[in-house]
């Protein structure tokens, strides 16, 4: 349905509203709410990723950031993406799920890891989900599983979405 003009003579000063006003208020209405759905709620949103911070120095540990899921989510993809690399080795993390009292299961059959040697800003590409459907309440948790050798510092973990 598209939207409708009015012409002046239907909604001059004084006149009584009419049936054909009200119907295209109405109509205006509907239109202009379900545009607003389709641009919040669409199939056509990109949502911006889950994202975990780590700034600074890290080592070896467990449930360093946690995140509540906002709603069904189908996760699309998990990467890591190290700041300063250190000077050997490979970090890899992994990310743990919890559905109410249920206990932390990760969502990786591979888990995301990156070497040192692929430099500062390097982001891994070997993740692979093993869990996609993720529940509106969700619980979600970093754990770092190795670092890299030296001084690593900063990492970002990202998990890519969309909303189910």
């Amino acid at each position: 349905m598209a939207y409708s003009t009015f012409p002046s003579t239907t909604i001059e000063s004084g006149k009584p509203g009419t049936t054909d006003l009200w119907t295209k208020t109405s109509d205006n209405f509907v239109n202009h709410e379900s545009r607003i759905t389709s641009l919040e709620g669409g199939s056509s949103v990109t949502y911006w990723p889950l994202e975990f911070h780590v700034a600074g120095f890290y080592g070896v540990q467990d449930e360093l950031d946690f995140k509540r899921v906002p709603f069904d989510i189908t996760l699309l993809a998990g990467r890591l993406l190290i700041k300063n690399a250190g000077s050997g080795s490979s970090t890899t993390i992994d990310m743990e799920y919890k559905r109410g009292a249920g206990a932390w299961t990760t969502i990786f059959t591979t888990k995301p890891s990156v070497t040192s040697a692929s430099g500062d800003y390097a982001v891994s590409t070997n993740g692979v989900l093993g869990v996609t459907a993720l529940q509106s309440g969700d619980l979600l948790r970093l754990n770092i599983d190795t670092k890299q050798d030296g001084s690593p510092e900063g990492l970002q973990a990202i998990l890519e979405f969309s909303k189910t």
